[in-house]
């Protein structure tokens, strides 16, 4: 049995099974790696480089972040109303109730008066693009019921040199520690908040979590050792 985390490694081996190989996903990072902002990307989404960007890259129904990051957009934007932040809900359109989510979120946020800070993209396909749009990447969701194990997000966003807040899920335990990341209480938006204007106003601190970050990925996640792993695991049968 291949299993893609320790979480799920151990979940089984607590059940008795003995023939279980951790094998985390690869990412193949000549594709996800660092690079500067893209001017068509930028152009796309109505973006400056003198922009701050902020990105969550989760869903609208699932994970339970999207009505607290409403609730504190609006709370932050109405309070700073001249700030260079811009926040990106890359969120990809599953189904009708993310639609109806996505639609409910927009004229919240355009009743407000803050909708000139607000991106909207389901449909951007160039990821590593759309990554590096970003100068915080913000993953602080409530639970991960149904998804999988691995947050590629997170992996992807690390991969990309991407400073990321998560929320202090056990599931992300794993994933997480502060030399390469943030975390938050979940559903604490006042710590994001908190944390966001630390990272946005402490560049060196920014730049020691994409480093490490990267390294971490090199580490655990590149596409080439993981085809190593599955090999051996083949050539052992």
């Amino acid at each position: 049995i291949i299993v893609y985390s320790d979480y799920s490694l151990h979940r089984l081996e607590s059940l008795g099974f003995d023939n279980v190989t951790r094998i985390y996903p690869g990412i193949d990072l000549t594709l996800y790696r660092p690079q500067e902002k893209d001017r068509d990307a930028l152009a796309h989404f109505d973006l400056t480089e003198k922009d701050f960007v902020v990105m969550y890259p989760g869903e609208y129904v699932r994970l339970g972040a999207t009505d607290m990051l409403a609730d504190w957009l609006i709370s932050y934007f109405t309070r700073h109303p001249e700030s260079d932040m811009k926040f990106i809900f890359a969120c990809r359109l599953k189904h009708e109730d993310d639609r109806l989510k996505k639609e409910s979120i927009e004229k919240r946020f355009r009743e407000a008066g803050v909708i000139g800070h607000i991106r909207f993209t389901d449909t951007y396909a160039d990821m590593p693009k759309l990554y590096n749009l970003a100068d915080i990447m913000a993953f602080p969701v409530g639970d991960m019921r149904g998804k999988f194990d691995v947050p590629l997000v997170i992996i992807e966003a690390y991969a990309c040199g991407k400073p990321v807040i998560l929320s202090d899920l056990p599931i992300f335990s794993e994933f997480s520690n502060p030399d390469i990341c943030a975390s938050i209480p979940r559903g604490a938006a006042e710590k994001l908040e908190e944390k966001l204007a630390y990272l946005k106003d402490n560049p060196d601190a920014r730049a020691r979590l994409s480093q490490n970050a990267r390294a971490f990925v090199e580490e655990r996640f590149d596409l080439r050792k993981t085809v190593e792993q599955y090999e051996r695991i083949y050539d052992s049968l």
